[in-house]
């Protein structure tokens, strides 16, 4: 993190090594019942592979090997960075470059490409495929128990292979300018590693308070739409299509119009197969075609309201607070969740659930990124006595629009703390903005940033505010419409970080309209705000806290924030070292790795209380400009 030299990378001061372990968790580190089997590495360009078949305790040699090397290679690092972990090795004094990460990044938004090592290897025309290993592994082999020579050969040849493909990867990115990305990309791989160990603890007390009153909601909305429907079997599809389409109003049924499609030039419903009760067809009852209902009178829009009550209420209970409530009762409220580099088309961060085995044998599990906002204070620090503390990137995407568009007035907005969503109320309520509530404020947050990523229709409101955005940001559009000009004359875009992202059939309507124009509008933005500088404002963090308040614990990271539990006496140091990290780090690392003058000012906000986003007891957002001057929003 001082000498922040992506071109390490062309060196040949380095490791590669594989690990092959036992398959619980996929292998993962974090089962204390998975073991190693076998490991093999080579060290530089040349020297040949080095094989031990042992476990931890027998891998004396590698470790020797890691120790000494500049940076270390594997494809999927995060796995094998968590085995080292596990044996004792500060993974914080280690850099690494994942082969995988470097496909990543070249691939950009093209998913079609594979990203698994005998596919790299492939297109690289290096390596030779041994299926055999393979497939034991996928069907469940443990590879405890696959013949040693055939296992030996298989992970000799990975190691081989991961070296040709580094030995090109490399090349490749650096002619491309692309190493400053992947060296981003790869420095946040050891946080990740270590906040994956940490996982998320639940407030027990609050989980049965949540749980106990959803659950009463829902039976009282089930109550309801029992009566409402005459207590017909909602799962039965021949009573809910006697109730939804026939029109006997003495028996309350609702009479909607079945969807329909064009048959031999005429209009006929779209049903299942012919029952006896149906001998035209069973009318669809499915949940996509209830969505799709056309409600046109009080009844039949009553019905679809409950429905639809009944419908969150029972999603926010079989999809999040059962898990919790099981979590809390059998595993002392603490659970766990994979961070994923290499998903999404932005390169931002995903995540992914570990699944819980329950005592009833079921197996389930939440991942971290998406939690419903009303349970967030569900979330307590992983210490009793800490407070969890969250720090985000005050509008952070907002400021990377007005950054790569250059715009005088988004810069001048932010400088001078104006209150953009009391702007968009303003437009959409037609009211002067002085004389805008605190509720319709509030309420009109959503809209702000459609515009920004291409929103175009909605409503005559929307739609009025959508083209006062683009008059008052002309800068920002401008640049906007000239990516998605350029797309359609290249088909691909590179920013500024010289990402390039591809729409390959991107075309142009008669009215001027250009295809995937939300895509274009969207991923140079996002791309730079939380692929880019959220990853290096967390890993800055990480290392700071680990000089400087150990005791501080980061635990999850979500798009542009980051949670941390928090000793009470330590809030004032971490809030220290997040701003720097959000802020002053950012400025530095994006001029020192990418070249980027980011002339405008960006801002952290901090939130810190007993649980995620309740109880608040301190709040404070700074905007800090790259002199260090700083001020309150």
């Amino acid at each position: 993190m001082e000498a922040l030299d992506p071109s390490v990378y062309m060196g040949d001061d380095f490791v590669i090594f594989d690990l092959e372990t036992t398959n619980l968790d996929f292998g993962s580190a974090l089962n204390p019942n998975n073991s190693i089997v076998c490991a093999s590495w080579c060290v530089g360009p040349t020297r040949d592979t080095c094989y031990i078949r042992g476990g931890e305790f027998d891998l004396g040699a590698l470790l020797e090997c890691i120790d000494k090397a500049e940076f270390v290679i594997a494809h999927n690092t995060k796995f094998e960075l968590q085995w080292l972990a596990r044996m004792g090795v500060d993974i914080g004094k280690i850099l690494p470059y994942d082969t995988l990460l470097g496909e990543y990044v070249l691939r950009g938004n093209r998913n079609h490409i594979r990203l698994d090592l005998d596919s790299v290897g492939e297109r690289y025309g290096v390596g030779c495929k041994e299926p055999i290993v393979g497939e034991l592994i996928s069907s469940g082999v443990c590879p405890s128990t696959i013949p040693a020579d055939l296992l030996k050969r298989r992970v000799r040849r990975d190691v081989a292979t991961t070296r040709a493909v580094f030995l090109k990867q490399r090349e490749i990115l650096n002619e491309r300018r692309l190493l400053p990305t992947v060296f981003t990309r790869c420095i946040l791989t050891p946080v990740l590693a270590d906040m994956e160990t940490k996982g998320v603890r639940l407030d027990e007390a609050r989980v049965t308070e949540e749980y106990g009153r959803a659950l009463r909601e829902y039976n009282l909305l089930s109550t309801e739409f029992a009566a409402f429907t005459g207590g017909i079997n909602p799962r039965s599809p021949a009573q809910m299509a006697h109730f939804l389409y026939g029109k006997d109003k003495d028996l309350g049924q609702l009479g909607f119009a079945e969807l329909t499609h064009k048959r031999r030039g005429r209009l006929v419903p779209i049903r299942n197969k012919p029952s006896k009760q149906f001998p035209e067809g069973v009318p669809l009852t499915d949940d996509d075609t209830l969505a799709k209902l056309k409600a046109t009178n009080k009844r039949q829009r009553e019905f679809v309201a409950l429905r639809a009550e009944l419908g969150v209420k029972n999603a926010e209970i079989t999809k999040t607070l059962d898990f919790f409530k099981r979590v809390c009762d059998e595993r002392g409220g603490r659970f766990y969740g994979r961070f994923n580099q290499a998903v999404t088309q932005t390169q931002r961060l995903s995540s992914s659930a570990v699944k819980v085995t329950f005592a009833d044998g079921e197996e389930k599990g939440v991942q971290f990124q998406n939690f419903p906002r009303k349970f967030k204070d569900l979330i307590g620090p992983l210490r009793d006595g800490d407070l969890v503390v969250d720090i985000d990137g005050s509008q952070l995407e907002f400021r990377v629009a007005a950054f790569v568009g250059q715009d005088p007035v988004a810069i001048s907005d932010i400088r001078n703390n104006e209150d953009i969503h009391r702007f968009t109320a303003s437009v959409l309520l037609q009211k002067p903005e002085d004389a805008i509530s605190k509720a319709e404020r509030t309420a009109a947050k959503p809209d702000t940033f459609k515009p920004l990523y291409g929103g175009q229709r909605g409503t005559p409101a929307q739609e009025r505010y959508y083209e006062a955005f683009r008059k008052k940001y002309k800068a920002i559009y401008d640049t906007q419409k000239g990516w998605t000009n350029d797309v359609l004359l290249t088909r691909r875009l590179t920013t500024c970080t010289g990402l390039r992202f591809y729409w390959p059939h991107t075309t142009v309507r008669p009215d001027g309209y250009i295809s995937n124009t939300p895509s274009i509008f969207n991923y140079p933005i996002q791309s730079l705000a939380t692929s880019e500088i959220i990853p290096i404002a967390l890993t800055y963090l990480w290392h700071r806290l680990r000089a400087n308040a150990p005791d501080v614990i980061i635990f999850n990271t979500i798009h542009d924030s980051v949670l941390a539990s928090c000793p009470p006496d330590m809030v004032q140091s971490f809030s220290s070292l997040g701003i720097q990290s959000f802020t002053l780090d950012v400025y530095y690392y994006l001029e020192r790795v990418y070249g980027l003058d980011f002339n405008v000012p960006l801002g952290a906000g901090i939130a810190v209380g007993k649980r995620w986003n309740g109880d608040i007891t301190t709040e404070i957002e700074l905007n800090v400009e790259r002199d260090g001057s700083y001020w309150v929003k």
